[in-house]
């Protein structure tokens, strides 16, 4: 899996379309030099689902599994506001800055698409309640409250 490019490997294009990523190959064998026409989405097949899952709980490679995990899975997706609920800011030459917490939001919307059976087409919503994904304050968590008594 080392040669499974980072998050910061993709490039990221905007079309009429929507978002278009582009992985760069994962094949040791691929000679293209940079021509990306060949197979812009890179080596999916390379990699197998449950690998790719996996990779969904590192940090700099969520995204990485997340395109290609679209891309192989065969789900129908997005690519209007996001890529498949992946909100991506793309700038100018293809850079886009994806926020880190949507790494486990991401996780557990694959792990619940793999766990179905029948597969959905489509990625599950995530089924986590909104007070559930921010983190407790202090005091909830049982450490001491900090503010002063009143």
């Amino acid at each position: 899996m080392s040669a499974l490019p980072t998050n910061d490997d993709i490039t990221w294009s905007t079309t009429r379309f929507g978002l278009d990523p582009s992985v760069p190959s994962t094949d040791p064998t691929d000679d293209r030099d940079g021509d990306r026409d060949a197979d812009p989405h890179g080596d999916v097949a390379a990699f197998e689902t449950d690998a790719l899952l996996e990779l969904l709980d590192d940090p700099d490679r969520f995204v990485v599994a997340h395109v290609l995990l679209t891309q192989a899975s065969g789900v129908e997706y997005s690519t209007v506001s996001g890529f498949n609920g992946l909100a991506v800011d793309v700038e100018s030459a293809g850079v886009a800055r994806v926020a880190p917490d949507q790494q486990g939001t991401l996780r557990r919307r694959w792990r619940a698409w793999a766990q179905a059976s029948p597969r959905p087409g489509t990625l599950p919503e995530d089924t986590l309640p909104d007070d559930a994904r921010r983190p407790a304050p202090p005091h909830a968590t049982g450490a001491p409250d900090p503010s002063p008594q009143g």
